[in-house]
């Protein structure tokens, strides 16, 4: 919570460039935790699940830190058909 606190204090200070990154670094995580469950425990289910939900809940959160960044405005509507539109191959 305080990596999260220091982040969200200097937000407005922070180059655009920064926080495009860590707007994205939730994705990136989610690609390295799903990288390790298919090389490391590809018969779990619950590692497969865990990582999907994951990769899920990371996807909305770039999109809607990318969007802040950007300053993009929508409806909710639109953000949450991107949302799963980009998430349905997770299902797969």
């Amino acid at each position: 919570m305080g990596i999260i606190l220091l982040i969200a204090h200097n937000w407005d200070t922070m180059s655009r460039e920064l926080r495009t990154v860590l707007g994205l670094l939730p994705l990136f995580i989610s690609y390295l935790i799903i990288w390790f469950v298919i090389i490391k425990r590809a018969g779990s289910e619950i590692w497969s699940e865990g990582a999907a939900v994951f990769h899920f809940f990371a996807a909305g959160a770039s999109i809607a830190l990318t969007g802040q960044v950007y300053q993009i405005s929508g409806e909710p509507g639109g953000f949450a058909l991107m949302w799963s539109l980009f998430c349905l191959p997770v299902i797969y």
